[in-house]
């Protein structure tokens, strides 16, 4: 999506750039083999490389250092390998699941101690996390508010049901997109069209009142002697 999306901003400057996509062998591992393959052919026909099982091992002053031993140059670097658990949450002493993640039950309190709370990609339920999307954790900020609160308060608690499916759009920076739920999918400008719309609206729900503040009527006016 990052490498669609400069493309398209290369194109739109009259400034292209040289791209290259190295996803390792399964790039895009959370789709079924057909889509991912769809959309890496889709990067391609664009002049966008990326080759097989192409994998970077580390970055160094503008080098990228492949697993075959190869290196290249860089001038722009994006990381784009996925989240995982701030180390620190190992130190903590509570339960963890297999990938780091805090252990967590239903209330959002961690199994080891119902005083700690948490949300978002740094929790698992049941030793399994929810796949990393902004939907779990923009429905469990409600949830941890009230039960933070509630906690203090004595009052009780609020279950957090996670939801079994969502929807992704991937902007594929040419005016479509891929949307993918509940193991269906359609790619087109329909799609875009429909993530345009998701997130012009979601970011306009977080932006400040654009009304001016207005100047108090009863703050005495400053003048200026003049000699």
């Amino acid at each position: 999506e990052i490498a669609a999306s400069l493309e398209r901003l290369g194109r739109r400057l009259n400034a292209p750039f040289s791209i290259t996509v190295h996803g390792g062998d399964r790039p895009l591992a959370d789709l079924a083999k057909p889509i991912a393959a769809g959309v890496i052919h889709a990067l391609r026909r664009r002049g966008i490389a990326a080759p097989d099982g192409s994998r970077v091992v580390s970055v160094d002053d503008g080098v990228l250092t492949l697993a075959d031993g190869r290196t290249e140059p860089a001038d722009f670097v994006v990381n784009a390998s996925g989240l995982a658990p701030a180390p620190v949450i190992a130190g903590l002493g509570l339960p963890l699941a297999g990938d780091g993640s805090l252990h967590v039950d239903p209330w959002l309190r961690s199994t080891g101690d119902p005083a700690i709370f948490a949300a978002g990609d740094c929790i698992a339920f049941d030793g399994a996390p929810l796949p990393r999307v902004g939907v779990y954790a923009v429905r469990q900020a409600p949830v941890i508010l009230h039960n933070m609160l509630a906690s203090l308060e004595g009052t009780p608690l609020m279950r957090f049901e996670p939801q079994k499916h969502f929807l992704t759009i991937m902007n594929l920076g040419d005016d479509t997109g891929l949307a993918l739920r509940a193991g269906l999918h359609w790619r087109g400008r329909l799609a875009w069209r429909l993530k345009d719309a998701i997130d012009r609206r979601f970011l306009a729900s977080h932006r400040p009142d654009p009304t001016p503040a207005t100047v108090p009527t009863d703050r005495p006016e400053l003048s200026r002697s003049q000699s």
